[in-house]
Order: C-alpha cells, then structure tokens, then sequence
C-alpha cells in the first residue's frame, strides 16, 4: 500500500517514424541475396549474422571450414556470396575458397581477417585485395564492402 506511482506521457510522433522505416526499406546497402558465413569465433560469427541479416540478407553460417564444405555442397538454393576468415583451425580460408569453388564455381567471396599483411601474405591475400574487409568492421563497412561484391561480380577463383 505504500509507493509512488509514474505517470509518463510521450508524444507520438507518427509521420517520422514512417519516414524512417522507409528510409531502411529503400537502403541501397540492402539484399536478398543468399551468403555463406564461415567464422571460428562464436562470438563474431553471431554478431556478423546479425549485421547480414539487419540488411536482409540470408546466411547460411558454420564455425567450421569442414561444416562450410558440406553446406555448400549439400544446399540446394544457390549461394551468392562466401565471406570466410582466413585463418582457422583445420583449413585457412582460402583453401576453403578454393574446395567451395569446385563444387559452385558461380559463387563471389569476401575474406575476414584481424590479421596483418605479413600474417595473410603467405596465404596469397593481402588487405588491399577487393575482396578483403579489416577486422574489427562496422556494420555499415561489412554492407558496403558485400554490396560491392555481389553488384561487381567478377568471379574469378584463381585471384584473390
């Protein structure tokens, strides 16, 4: 019986909200396009997905090079977009790249990596590669740097 009680009013302000929620749905930076995101750290792996899937992307994920073979062996819709770390446990990614492009050879890739060029270089990648994104990204670098990639596709499995 005893306590305060609150009463807040807000206003409501209609009219922006609707200019901002279609704002969002006229995004240049948006897809529909299916990617597979191959990432070793749980972590990273659930907050890429969620940043892909804000922009309306679909994503196919695996913590693992080997689970990532079988998905893209084994997933009969086509699949737009490989965006791999490069080193994890077992197989870097772009020997990954490589397995992948045997099985869909009309599949574009995008490496991940928080590594600097003298730890990518003996891999064949270097961060000055189109298909390259720095660790840590932002959102709105990661829907950049995919959108790029899937309008400019230029496959190619034997460049990095």
């Amino acid at each position: 019986g005893k306590g305060t009680t609150f009463l807040i009013y807000l206003p409501i302000y209609k009219e922006e909200a609707e200019e901002i929620a279609e704002e969002v749905i006229n995004d240049p930076l948006k897809g529909k396009e299916t990617l597979l995101l191959v990432e070793d750290e749980a972590m990273l792996l659930d907050m890429t997905k969620s940043m892909l899937e804000y922009y309306g992307y679909n994503v196919l994920y695996s913590s693992s090079p080997e689970e990532a073979l079988n998905i893209a062996q084994n997933t009969p819709q086509k699949i737009d977009l490989l965006i791999t770390d490069i080193i994890m446990p077992g197989m870097n990614g772009k020997v990954l790249k490589d397995k992948i492009f045997e099985i869909r050879n009309d599949i574009d890739y995008l490496f991940i990596s928080g590594y600097t060029d003298n730890i990518l270089e003996p891999h064949g990648i270097t961060n000055q590669s189109r298909n390259f994104l720095q660790k840590p990204f932002n959102i709105d670098d990661l829907a950049r740097k995919v959108r790029d990639i899937l309008d400019n596709k230029t496959v190619t499995p034997s460049l990095d």
